[in-house]
């Protein structure tokens, strides 16, 4: 019975702050919850996890208010944004005021500043007050302002935790014995754009007509068209941790599909399809990578050297960008197997980044996949090329 009123005052105490800080909630504060059932949720696990109600609540705020802004035109955060910026407390009090007293607002002031001024000025009284710490704070600041700068969820997060490993841990720091100036850390995502192929965690299923495949996010069966047959299904081993599927559709127009099974990433289906998941996976990491690590100009220099003389070994080789497209299997692991050699035996990181970026680059232009190339392309060109040295074959990217 204690803890059952324990909770309860929780939940009130939590739903008091929140209701402070979207205090002009579109819908009517009595709509939040209505409008958003995870919160119920959410104030259950912070009750559970000994959360203190107000930074509980100032989560939840800044969730919800990212949202909203989520549902905007991109000229109307921009908007908003700006007029966010230059307002001062005493114009926002006077306003707030105005607003309470069912007074207009200025024409030239949208009612989602006033909202969003409202609720940075309660998050920051609750930081001035000592109820919540300022990490809390910039936890809510990071979804309002990173949702009016036209960024995702997933980079808001990235960018938050680029933020906690830089407090905690030293990032990555390339220096070749000078110690600096550092070059900014590149600006903008790593995030991929939509390609032209899925890679999707699974479950095998036997049903009364063969084994399906069910996403494992939603439970739905994956009924896209797929070159996968009962056959290729039939000889994958059950009770592995993790089956992946994978359907590319290659620039040629032909589908390739393959299950990759367990830790050991053994492939049943086609190996085009694995290849594609192969350079995926390497571009999107060594971009990561690329963009954390700060360097100094002579380390920098450093990466372009080891990364282009790998990239013009390899094209060569292959005698030309097209036909490095079009390489048989066999001949895009060697290129695979030396690199990787080459980096497990090098101890400069500069070289180990500039042998990583090459890969990825090599990868994406063998992946059949046009937008993975364009990706890689836009993503490594600056480690890759001086200005007007990238090859024409790419060029068509530059103005996509």
């Amino acid at each position: 019975m204690f803890k059952f009123l324990e909770r309860q005052r929780y939940r009130t105490h939590v739903l008091g702050s929140l209701y402070a800080v979207l205090y002009l909630y579109p819908r009517g504060r009595d709509k939040i919850v209505k409008d958003y059932p995870g919160v119920r949720g959410a104030i259950k696990s912070n009750f559970a996890d000994g959360t203190k109600p107000q930074p509980a609540a100032l989560v939840i705020a800044g969730s919800i208010l990212a949202n909203v802004i989520e549902s905007l035109s991109l000229d109307q955060r921009a908007l908003i944004s700006g007029q966010v910026e230059r307002l001062d407390m005493r114009q926002l009090r006077a306003m707030m005021k105005d607003v309470m007293a069912g007074k207009s607002l200025p024409k030239e002031i949208t009612f989602g500043t006033i909202m969003l001024g409202n609720a940075i000025m309660m998050a920051r009284t609750y930081v001035e007050g000592k109820e919540v710490e300022q990490s809390d704070y910039d936890m809510f600041a990071s979804e309002v302002f990173g949702a009016l700068a036209g960024k995702s969820s997933d980079e808001r997060s990235r960018e938050r935790i680029v933020t906690t490993l830089e407090e905690i841990v030293p990032l990555p720091k390339l220096t070749e014995g000078d110690e600096g100036p550092l070059l900014p850390r590149e600006r903008g995502s790593s995030d991929l754009p939509p390609l032209s192929g899925t890679e999707v965690k699974v479950k095998l299923v036997t049903t009364a007509t063969g084994i399906a495949l069910l996403s494992e996010e939603d439970g739905r069966q994956i009924t896209e068209r797929r070159t996968l047959t009962q056959e290729d299904l039939q000889k994958v081993p059950p009770g592995l941790d993790v089956y992946r599927f994978v359907n590319l559709r290659a620039r040629s127009g032909e589908i390739y599909s393959c299950i990759i099974a367990g830790k050991d990433a053994e492939v049943f289906g086609n190996m085009r399809a694995f290849w594609w998941s192969l350079a995926r996976g390497a571009v999107h990491h060594t971009d990561w990578t690329a963009r954390i690590t700060r360097m100094t100009p002579t380390a920098l220099a450093r990466v372009h050297a080891s990364a282009r003389h790998m990239w013009d070994t390899a094209i060569n080789e292959a005698r030309s960008i097209a036909n490095m497209r079009d390489l048989i299997m066999p001949l895009r692991n060697v290129h695979f197997e030396v690199i990787n050699k080459l980096r497990s035996d090098t101890t400069n990181e500069a070289d180990r980044l500039g042998l990583d970026i090459a890969l990825a680059m090599i990868l994406a232009t063998q992946s059949e996949d046009d937008k993975l190339e364009a990706h890689a392309y836009r993503s490594f060109k600056r480690f890759l090329w001086q200005v007007g040295e990238e090859p024409i074959e790419f060029q068509r990217y530059e103005a996509a």
